[in-house]
């Protein structure tokens, strides 16, 4: 699919270690202070708990890849992820506009979306805010003890944990 400029295309094997050698150091971080493991192992845990992913490019470049980790499938139970390189920044505007698109498509195959994210990763929580995830106050998790903030969507907002 083409928006824009931007290119989406399924997650593969070539581009998982593409956005390893080209993603942010605030992923890196969040990765390894989340899980303990390096972004590249964390990375294809990730993947591979997840039914696919995608990969948006500007042009040529790797600006992202995502997907969702099925957790519970059968009670619609998912965390969703996102990697990004240093190339969102000239993307922004492409990547903002249409990133409903794939929102909405994870809310119709999960009733419960949610994960954390590093207290650090301060362009990841002002996307999450505005793509209407509903946040509650930093808490520490992981090996490292650093502080995440947990994330949530519901289908059914009286259905919501956080």
């Amino acid at each position: 699919m083409s928006l824009s400029g931007a290119n989406v295309h399924d997650l593969d094997e070539a581009t998982i270690a593409e956005a390893v050698a080209l993603a942010r150091d605030i992923d890196r971080e969040e990765a390894l202070y989340q899980t303990g493991k390096p972004l590249e192992d964390a990375l294809w845990d990730t993947y591979q708990m997840s039914p696919g992913g995608y990969a948006g490019r500007l042009g040529d470049e790797l600006v992202c890849v995502w997907g969702v980790c099925a957790l519970a499938p059968l009670e619609g139970i998912g965390q969703p992820w996102l990697i990004a390189t240093d190339a969102l920044n000239k993307a922004a505007f492409p990547f903002l506009k249409h990133c409903w698109y794939y929102l909405n498509d994870m809310k119709t195959d999960y009733d419960f979306l949610w994960n954390v994210v590093y207290e650090e990763n301060a362009s990841a929580i002002a996307w999450l805010r505005w793509m209407g995830f509903r946040m509650t106050p930093a808490r520490k998790i992981g090996p490292y003890g650093k502080n995440f903030i947990p994330f949530e969507w519901c289908k059914e907002q009286e259905k919501c944990v956080l």
